[in-house]
């Protein structure tokens, strides 16, 4: 209910505005009456209403100081002059004061009640917008975590301009001092772990993520991010090497206690920001020694178009310039997984962050990763997780 404050030194005209309105079935209620601008401050005080009908001319405190204390007091509320025609010069000061409007009088009650409801039209839109503000703020707040992960995994791949960095990191709450450390991990064990269904991958990823950060913020900042080929990156201020080199000992401790696998960990001192992008090529071309060039340029081009619903090995093959056959078989044998499973796992990765941490409503997201039909997004989820994406979303608290 919206509540309005009558201020006015006249009785009568107080007696008679509150009167001659239906106030509940405009939405409104008189919360307060004053007859002078000292027992309207302290009404406001009080009371907070939402509208002041304030009169400019009173004793103590005129109408116009009164609207400097109001608005001071509580600045979104609605003030609306009450004046006679020779104080018309005080209304037109009262404007510049920021007042919703001004009524001469005797005041007229059609001209009142038309005034009152365009105030609360005022008031229900402002609300409206505060609560969609306050939505988006705590939906970004929601979403800083995820937000966070991404422009690091973008900073480290060279795809932020170095002008935006040092603003991008402020509105991402990374607080990193320079020289910091930057280190990649992975795990390895008996056997090849990414044969595990993506299920165990994603929760194996979140429990090294989360182990790596609790013993690097022992030392200092930490922050975490875990790309798309399963590596989870780190940039740590730990103070000294020796702080690291100790820090490296207990994480993989940890790994082997809790997990029981190991860990592999690189790491590189750097005195800026923009060195990441360099380290990062030179830990890719160490690893192309492993993996042949072709199946890293199938790698990357999955990742950049794991949304197009056509995507195929035929489409990947005719833009490496290789033949089909050959790069299903050459992907088998270097990523002892199958393209076209890769594909999947890749997508429903990318599904699983949008459930996560975006309010996408299911359809919205299988067309964002790649498929063209809910139902069948749907089928491939659950047949690779088990569960359906609204079980999951519900089971896991996401937006």
């Amino acid at each position: 209910m919206i509540k309005v404050l009558i201020a006015d030194d006249e009785p009568k005209i107080r007696r008679g505005i509150n009167e001659s309105i239906d106030w509940l079935s405009i939405g409104m209620t008189v919360c307060s009456f004053a007859a002078n601008g000292a027992e309207a401050i302290k009404a406001v005080m009080e009371q907070e209403p939402d509208i002041c009908l304030v009169d400019i001319c009173m004793p103590k405190v005129s109408g116009l100081k009164l609207i400097e204390s109001i608005h001071q007091i509580k600045k979104d509320t609605i003030c609306i002059v009450i004046t006679g025609f020779d104080e018309f010069e005080y209304a037109q000061t009262a404007v510049k004061l920021g007042v919703f409007d001004y009524i001469l009088k005797p005041v007229n009650e059609k001209t009142l009640v038309n005034t009152l409801m365009r105030a609360r039209e005022s008031i229900i839109s402002r609300d409206a917008l505060c609560q969609k503000i306050e939505k988006a703020e705590k939906m970004l707040k929601k979403n800083i975590p995820f937000l966070r992960e991404r422009f690091i995994i973008d900073l480290i791949k060279g795809k932020v301009y170095e002008e935006d960095i040092k603003e991008h990191m402020q509105n991402y709450s990374i607080h990193l001092a320079e020289p910091f450390f930057f280190l990649r991990l992975e795990l390895k064990g008996a056997g090849d772990w990414k044969e595990k269904d993506l299920w165990n991958r994603q929760l194996l990823q979140f429990a090294l993520n989360n182990i790596a950060v609790e013993v690097l913020q022992r030392y200092g900042e930490a922050y975490a991010a875990i790309d798309p080929c399963e590596r989870i990156f780190v940039l740590a201020n730990t103070g000294s090497l020796g702080d690291l080199r100790q820090a490296e000992g207990q994480i993989s401790r940890v790994v082997q206690s809790c997990l029981k696998m190991e860990v592999t960990i690189k790491f590189k001192q750097l005195e800026e920001v923009t060195k990441l992008y360099d380290v990062y090529e030179q830990w890719t071309q160490e690893d192309s020694l492993a993996i042949s060039r072709t199946i890293i340029q199938a790698k990357e081009y999955i990742e950049n178009n794991y949304w197009d619903s056509e995507l195929s090995v035929q489409k990947m093959a005719r833009k490496n310039n290789v033949n089909a056959s050959y790069l299903s078989r050459t992907f088998k044998a270097e990523m002892s997984v199958n393209i076209t499973d890769y594909i999947a796992k890749m997508r429903m990765q990318k599904a699983l962050e949008l459930l996560n941490n975006t309010d996408l409503k299911i359809y919205e997201i299988a067309s964002a990763v790649g498929y063209k039909s809910q139902h069948y997004f749907s089928f491939a989820f659950k047949h690779v997780l088990g569960i359906s994406p609204i079980e999951y979303r519900k089971k896991n608290g996401g937006i």
